[in-house]
Order: C-alpha cells, then sequence, then structure tokens
C-alpha cells in the first residue's frame, strides 16, 4: 500500500493519466490501508506516545477554533479547502501519520521507505530535467513551465520547473527533492560501499540539479541547511564541521544565480511574503487564544496566504494551535535524534541522520512556502518510526513544554524583528 499511496501522492496519475483521471484515491486507499493495517498488526504501540497527543491536540483544537469562528465555505478563487474540508484533510493526516508509524517499525522499513521517496524524486528529476531543457518546455501532465523574473525572461532565460497536483508551484515542486537529498547523502557515509558511494553521489548532483531548476528560494536555502547539517552531523557537531557548513553556504549562495538571491525582484514576490508574514502576527496578537479560523488567511489579508506554514496556523488557530503543530514537530523528531546522540552503530546513526535532515530541510522550506501537506505528515510519522525502531521511549516532560515554549517565543521575536526590519 505505501508505494501505492506514494504513487498517486508524487506522480498523481489521477490527475493527468487516463484512465486514472478523476479515481477519488484518497478514499480508497486510506479505506484499505487501514484494514491492511489492523489486520497486519502493523498499528502504533500500546498507548499513546506524546507525538501521537500532540498530534490529537492538533486535530481538536482545529475543530474548537472552527467552532469559535465559524464555518466556511472553500475558496473557489485560491482552491482552498471548506471548513469541514480542513477537518477531513488533518484527520487524512492523522492516519497516514499512523500509517507511517506502523509501517516503518524496524530500521530496515525506515530505509526503505527513504529509498522510495529517492526513487519517486528521481523519476521525476527527469521529468523537471526534461521540461527545463527540452522546448516548448512542456512537462508530462501537459504543464508549463512557472514564472520567473521578467529580466530572466528579456534575458532569453526561461521560467521554473513545476510538477502538477499539490506540487504545482515551483517552490512545493522543490519540496519533493529536498526531502529526497538526505537519503540520497546516506549513501554517501563513510561505512557504505564503493558502489554505493557512486549512486549517493550520482542521485545527489541530480536532486541538486532539479532544486536548482526550480528557482525555489526556499528550496535553495533548505538546501543549503541541509548541507550544513549533514557536515555537521556527519563530524558529529563539531566547531570545525559548523565553519565548514556555513563556509560552504555562503560560497554555494554567491554562486547562485540572483533569482535565488535577490530579496527585491521585480514580482515583488518577497516583499509580499513579508507584507503576509505581518498579517500573520497581526492576526495572532488580536486574536492570540483561537485565531481567526482555519482557512482564514486569504480573507483577512484580503490578497494571499501566508506563504509560511508556522505564520499560517499561528494567525488562523492562535498560539494554543500552533504550540500543539510545534510540539507535534518536536516530539516526532525527540526519538530519533536521541538514537542519534547516544547510539554507537554507524547504521543506525546514519539512518537517523537522513530522517531528521529530511525533516528539518522540510520545515526549513516550510517557512517560505505553505506546505501543510501529505508529505510533511510521511515524514514526521517516518521520524517518529525511527525512533521506535531503534529503541527510544520518548515521555513528555515539564522540559519538554517549556523549551517548545522558549522555540515558538524565540521564533515569533525574530519574526517580528525581521518584518520590521524589512
Amino acid at each position: 500500500m505505501l508505494i501505492v499511496y506514494l504513487t498517486t501522492l508524487f506522480l498523481a496519475p489521477q490527475v493527468w493519466l487516463p484512465p486514472f483521471v478523476g479515481l477519488p484515491v484518497d478514499y480508497i486507499i486510506y479505506p484499505i490501508w487501514l484494514v491492511v493495517t489492523i489486520i497486519q498488526r502493523r498499528w502504533m504501540p500500546k498507548g499513546l506516545r506524546p507525538a501521537d497527543l500532540m498530534f490529537l491536540f492538533v486535530l481538536g483544537w482545529l475543530v474548537l477554533t472552527t467552532l469559535a469562528n465559524g464555518f466556511h465555505p472553500g475558496q473557489a478563487w485560491r482552491s482552498g479547502p471548506s471548513s469541514i474540508g480542513f477537518i477531513i484533510n488533518y484527520t487524512k493526516f492523522f492516519l497516514l501519520f499512523q500509517f507511517m508509524v506502523g509501517y516503518a517499525k524496524d530500521l530496515r522499513r525506515v530505509e526503505y521507505v527513504g529509498r522510495w521517496l529517492l526513487v519517486f524524486a528521481g523519476i521525476l528529476v527527469v521529468e523537471s530535467i526534461q521540461q527545463k531543457l527540452v522546448s516548448p518546455h512542456i512537462g508530462w501532465a501537459g504543464q508549463s513551465l512557472g514564472w520567473t523574473e521578467p529580466e530572466i525572461l528579456a534575458a532569453g532565460g526561461t521560467g521554473r520547473t513545476r510538477w502538477i497536483h499539490i506540487f504545482d508551484g515551483p517552490g512545493v515542486f522543490c519540496v519533493i527533492f529536498t526531502t529526497a537529498l538526505p537519503f540520497a547523502l546516506f549513501y554517501l557515509d563513510k561505512w557504505q560501499s564503493t558502489a554505493r558511494k557512486v549512486f549517493g553521489a550520482a542521485a545527489s548532483l541530480a536532486l541538486l540539479v532539479a532544486i536548482y531548476f526550480t528557482g525555489s528560494r526556499g528550496g535553495f536555502l533548505a538546501t543549503l541547511a541541509m548541507l550544513a547539517l549533514y557536515i555537521a552531523l556527519r563530524y558529529r557537531v563539531s566547531i570545525f564541521a559548523l565553519i565548514i557548513g556555513a563556509g560552504l553556504s555562503a560560497v554555494l549562495f554567491v554562486a547562485a544565480p540572483s533569482q535565488l538571491t535577490t530579496m527585491r525582484d521585480e514580482s515583488r514576490s518577497a516583499e509580499h511574503r513579508i507584507d503576509m508574514w505581518a498579517e500573520g502576527i497581526e492576526m495572532a496578537t488580536q486574536n492570540p487564544v483561537f485565531g481567526i479560523g482555519r482557512g482564514n488567511f486569504g480573507r483577512y489579508s484580503g490578497t494571499l496566504i501566508a506563504h509560511n506554514s508556522a505564520v499560517e496556523l499561528m494567525g488562523e488557530t492562535g498560539f494554543v494551535g500552533l504550540f500543539f503543530w510545534v510540539g507535534l514537530i518536536y516530539f516526532s523528531a525527540k526519538g530519533a535524534y536521541r538514537a542519534y546522540m547516544t547510539t554507537e552503530n554507524v547504521v543506525i546513526r546514519s539512518l537517523m541522520s537522513a530522517t531528521l535532515i529530511s525533516l528539518a530541510g522540510y520545515v526549513v522550506s516550510s517557512m517560505f512556502v505553505t506546505l501543510e501537506y501529505e508529505t510533511f505528515y510521511i515524514l514526521l510519522g517516518l521520524c517518529s518510526a525511527a525512533g521506535i525502531a531503534a529503541g527510544q521511549r520518548v515521555v513528555l516532560t515539564g522540559k519538554d513544554l517549556a523549551l517548545i515554549v522558549a522555540i515558538i517565543g524565540i521564533w515569533f521575536v525574530l519574526l517580528k524583528v525581521a518584518v520590521m526590519a524589512y
């Protein structure tokens, strides 16, 4: 079921490939996957773990904020779901999270999931390169290139690669490649065979090319962060490794094309994002508990959504909703992080590193594009499963809750300073 689901998520034949067009795949796959999970006894461990609790709080708070702010219909102008649609989506996200935890209960299956993420990203690397380099630049699903700055087009350049379904924008398309990159780097670790290292190098290079072709600032910054984190983790977070990572990031940033590094372009996309972040701060400060209701960001701003997952959730569900969401990320990653820090097994360390870096890259990307999609909850479930497979038992403590509050507080202050400075 995992491969079937990933096919419908990443390749999305139900959107563009006859005779699958229009097939309601989620309403077919989820019930079957649920039955298979129960029959094969791959359900979550006995009792609720902290990550499960946080996810249930996220879902419960979504319902409460909807009741507090009122139900709304979908927004046709941006294909936004209705209030009921959001509740249905997050219910599916919760099931998907549990499916991943139940599926990847041992280290072999954690690696297996990472390998399949790499396979599907590899297929779309081929699609991306073909669309970018072969005129008339039409993708397999008939999609054109995405927008780019007018001065780039005037100089003879082309647009930015994109896909379809939930990946129909260059920024969200880039996430497929950044998510897979750490699992390619996994094959470069010292203990791997020479053949695997060659494969890892080739896969990493192909993914970097695909990331470059999307022209996504958020994806580019996420890539720099992941490469620096990979170097730091590989050398056990030494000062020397951090310096190397920072230096590599600086070199790559300077070498990047202007459409990736400039913060002021003719389309004013970066400025629009900052404006929406300011709107999100206003929503949260005026409605700190319940927010303005999930799905209402565009209505409040009158133009755009936040283009930042945390800002959008904060504005729409208040600081309480943001706390549960950050808590979900924190407790999903905690077990894998503890396993990485305590194990002497190089295979386990490499696997924990790959899952954590992939999740970290996704979170960095979500600071520039709203990425509340299935891919996020696949990674959260995989990280949580990796910690369980490595024998880590995660418990909820007062120190954890205080740390989550501190993370949110620091992030909010930095966000506000950035908006005011810009």
